[in-house]
This record gives structure tokens, C-alpha cells and sequence, in this order.
């Protein structure tokens, strides 16, 4: 009962939040619907196989990925200097579009030139990271004079962000059951409608004024990045722990297809994000119980070693795990952006933060490119179990980095009261 009522507010808010005459309190509900449709991909959990099937090699399926994810990081900088100087919107619409342009090369693909091309324009997708959202987010409270409330309303949008992953995995399964490419075309639909809903945001109010050399401007970020060690130690545990558990999770239908059908995969991911989902809600009361660091830590701890006695087994118990493994993720995620924002200062958070997306992305592309390696010289089996141990020594970063004397960031975060914008909201 407790649980439905607290689903009713929360929908009560949210319609409230919609129709309210204050166009950037808007960005809340808008960055929900847009959190749960741009994840809402029906050809996820077969995307590796349907590329495998196009390119006949597990390596240069895989090397889609590193491609989309090595162009992102590539990107990353630039776009994060264009998200301070002209807005988080303007990134969000220009972004999104290209992940529609990608979806679409990519569902009609006969060739693996044509699929390159798509992960290029992926790329450029990713190179916005999930930074600029959160930071739109996070700007947005501050304006709003809400900040205390973000992890509670970022652990929201992560969790929403599962939950489409978990509705795509399942009304997926019904379009797989059809074929690989069927998926792939109705995945169009619900990129279209986040990509719509991007139209409706605005840009919290500008804080600081961006130098106007962008050499200035993302040297300003980087000296940031590597005078505050807990940021920094922070960025590598991320990219070793992103680089090698995303490897292996993208790769992992190839893996879980030799334990169970092949369209039942996606029933096995629709409870995976599920259990992401409901876990990514409370991340917000856990860490306010334990402590954000340590809820980031026991979050990836049982997330690999979940991941790796499952691999192990080889068996049906495999998938039974990697769902509770999922669950812990989602304990983790939310935290892990609350750490990031805190850290970053304000007029380079966008270029900051960046950084360390172009870490993330770079070991992707390495890790997806090994994990795809060992696949075709050895088995999806060796290929998983060495890529998930792999990523528990990024533990070790985590902890170094919550042991650096904590500072103060550079910029404080003032701002004006909503009322003194100069143009009514």
C-alpha cells in the first residue's frame, strides 16, 4: 500500500510539474519521459548478434562499439565546451538527433560500411556522455533553489532510465521473435519521441560567463581535473570499471545464447533492468543511510563479484545472478553522479566532466575490441569471465580516491533567484 501511494504522488508531481507556467521546472518531468524513452530500445539485447550477423566476425561486430564509443570520446571535449558556452539543450536536441540518425543506418545496414558509418554517428551521440543531462539537471535544481534534492531526483531518472531499458527488452522480445532487423526498425519509434521531447527544455540560467578561447577554456578544465586527486582517481576507477564491465555486458548475448534460447534474451534483460530500476529509485535513501561513497563502493563491489561467480557457473543460475548483479548497478549509478557533480566546478562542469567521459570512452573502445579478440580466439565463455575480473581492480581506484583530502570547488555555486531572470520562465 505504501508503494502505491508513493507512486501516486509522485505521478500527482509529475503532472503538476508539467503544467506549471515555469517553463524550467518543466525540465524535470521533461528529463523523466526523456530518460525513459531514449532508452526504450527494442534491438538492444540482440544489437550484438544482429551485428555479428551482418559482419560475420564477433571482432568486428564488437568493433562498432569501439568505433561509436572512441568517436564519442574524441568528441567529448568539444561538445562539453559547447554544452558551458551555449547551453545544455542545445547538445541534448543535436545529440539526440544523431542517435536517430545512427538507429536508422543501422536498421537498414546490408553492409558493414554502412554500420560504420552509423557508429560514427553514434559517436557523436555519446559524446555527449550522460553528463550534459545530469548537469541540466543538477543546474536546473540550483536554480530552482532545490539542490539538495538531486540524488533523489537523479536516482528517479536513472531508474526510469532502466525501467524504458526493461520495457524495451520486453515488448522487444515480441519484434525479435519476428527478426533481428524488425527490432532494430521499431526501435525508430521510441528515439523519435525522446528526441521530440528535447524540443521543450531550457538551458538553466547561465552561471558563469565561458572564456571565449576554447583552449583557455578546457585548459581551465583539465589543470581542475588534475589539482583535485579525488575527481581524478575517481575518472580512472570509472573508465577501468565502465571500460570492462560495458565491454562485457554489451557482449554477453553472444555468451548467454549457448544457456538459453535465443528469444528469451530479452525477457532475461527486461528483469535485469527491472531490478535496475527499482534499486536505482532507493539509491537516493541508501546513500542518505550509508554515505554516498560508500554506497558507490558496495554497489560495484557485488556488481563484480556477482558477475564474475556467475560466469563461472555456466549454467541457468548464470542469469538469475546477472539480474541481482544489475540490481547493484543500480544502487551504484546514481551515486556515482551525485560524486561527479559535486566535484566539478561550475563554470567548466560540462568540460570537466567531459574528461572524464574521454576516459571512459577510450577504454571502452580498447576493452571492446580485447573482449571481441578473445571471443573469436578462445569463447564467449573466457572472453566474459577474463573481462568481468578485469574490472574488479578498478575497485582499488575507488578507494583511493575517497581517501584524498576532500577541496573546495573553484566556483561557488551562486545564483539568483528565478524571479530575477530578466525574461519571465
Amino acid at each position: 500500500m505504501q508503494g502505491l501511494l508513493t507512486s501516486f504522488t509522485f505521478f500527482k508531481k509529475f503532472i503538476h510539474a508539467l503544467q506549471t507556467n515555469n517553463r524550467l521546472e518543466r525540465n524535470i518531468p521533461l528529463m523523466y519521459l526523456y530518460q525513459l524513452f531514449w532508452k526504450m530500445q527494442f534491438s538492444l539485447p540482440i544489437e550484438v548478434i544482429y551485428f555479428a550477423s551482418v559482419t560475420g566476425s564477433y571482432m568486428r561486430a564488437m568493433s562498432l562499439y569501439a568505433i561509436g564509443y572512441m568517436t564519442g570520446a574524441c568528441l567529448g571535449v568539444p561538445v562539453g565546451f559547447l554544452s558551458d558556452k551555449f547551453g545544455r539543450r542545445m547538445v541534448t536536441i543535436y545529440c539526440t538527433l544523431a542517435r536517430l540518425i545512427a538507429a536508422f543506418l543501422y536498421a537498414f545496414a546490408g553492409s558493414y560500411e554502412v554500420l560504420v558509418v552509423g557508429a560514427l554517428f553514434m559517436g557523436i551521440y555519446r559524446s555527449m556522455g550522460t553528463t550534459n543531462n545530469d548537469s541540466l539537471v543538477y543546474e536546473s535544481l540550483i536554480d530552482l533553489h532545490r539542490k539538495e534534492e538531486y540524488h533523489r531526483i537523479i536516482s528517479r531518472c536513472k531508474s526510469l532510465s532502466a525501467l524504458g531499458l526493461a520495457l524495451g527488452a520486453l515488448v522487444g522480445s515480441i519484434f525479435v521473435f519476428i527478426s533481428l532487423k524488425t527490432a532494430m526498425i521499431a526501435t525508430l519509434f521510441p528515439i523519435t519521441v525522446a528526441f521530440v521531447t528535447t524540443l521543450f527544455l531550457k538551458d538553466p540560467l547561465k552561471q558563469k560567463a565561458t572564456t571565449i578561447n576554447p583552449f583557455k577554456h578546457i585548459k581551465k578544465a583539465v589543470v581542475y581535473l588534475f589539482n583535485n586527486k579525488r575527481l581524478l582517481w575517481f575518472s580512472l576507477a570509472e573508465a577501468s570499471y565502465f571500460g570492462l564491465n560495458e565491454a562485457s555486458f554489451t557482449f554477453s548475448a553472444n555468451f548467454y545464447k549457448t544457456l538459453v534460447p535465443e528469444w528469451s534474451l530479452s525477457i532475461w534483460r527486461f528483469l535485469g533492468h527491472l531490478m535496475n530500476s527499482l534499486t536505482s529509485y532507493f539509491s537516493a535513501r541508501i546513500g542518505k543511510w550509508i554515505g554516498i561513497e560508500r554506497t558507490i563502493l558496495a554497489g560495484a563491489l557485488l556488481d563484480n563479484l556477482l558477475n564474475i561467480i556467475g560466469i563461472s557457473l555456466s549454467n541457468i543460475g548464470t542469469l538469475f545472478l546477472k539480474t541481482g548483479a544489475s540490481g547493484c548497478f543500480g544502487i551504484y549509478s546514481p551515486a556515482s553522479g551525485v560524486f561527479l557533480q559535486g566535484e566539478a566546478s561550475l563554470g567548466e562542469r560540462g568540460t570537466i566532466l567531459s574528461l572524464s567521459s574521454l576516459l571512459n570512452g577510450g577504454m571502452y573502445s580498447m576493452c571492446s575490441l580485447f573482449i571481441g579478440w578473445l571471443g573469436d580466439q578462445f569463447s564467449p565463455f573466457w572472453a566474459m569471465l577474463i573481462g568481468y575480473s578485469l574490472a574488479f581492480a578498478s575497485n582499488g581506484f575507488y578507494l583511493i580516491s575517497f581517501r584524498q583530502k576532500k577541496i573546495e570547488v573553484s566556483q561557488k555555486e551562486t545564483v539568483y533567484p528565478v524571479e530575477y531572470r530578466g525574461k519571465p520562465a
